[in-house]
């Protein structure tokens, strides 16, 4: 479970700076989840 939080975190984190979303593997989720951030606030 804590990985997964850490997962989480790092997703968060890389959607607030901008950086790593098209070098990572998980750059689709993290635009989806952007998507929602930006949607939302």
């Amino acid at each position: 479970m804590p990985q997964q939080i850490r997962s989480m975190l790092e997703l968060m984190a890389a959607v607030t700076t901008g950086s790593g979303l098209v070098n990572e593997p998980a750059a689709e989720d993290k635009i989806i989840f952007g998507s929602g951030v930006s949607a939302t606030g």
